[in-house]
């Protein structure tokens, strides 16, 4: 049987709010959340390590390249 692994990735994940209440609804999706702001991820990351959803992994990237 094939295992097949949902994902969303959030680009600019603002305050984390968002990517964090879907995290928690869905625990069997996987969450990647991008920015190019650190001081924005430093913020999400309050929200993510707050809520203790451990399917959301939080880039810093520039994706402008």
């Amino acid at each position: 049987m094939e295992m097949i692994i949902r994902s969303h990735v959030e680009v600019g994940v603002v305050k984390g709010a968002f990517i964090t209440g879907m995290a928690k609804a869905n625990p069997d999706i996987n969450y990647i959340g991008i920015d190019i702001q650190k001081s924005v991820l430093s913020y999400a990351l309050d929200k993510v390590l707050e809520a203790d959803v451990p399917n959301i992994k939080l880039l810093w990237v520039d994706g402008s390249n």
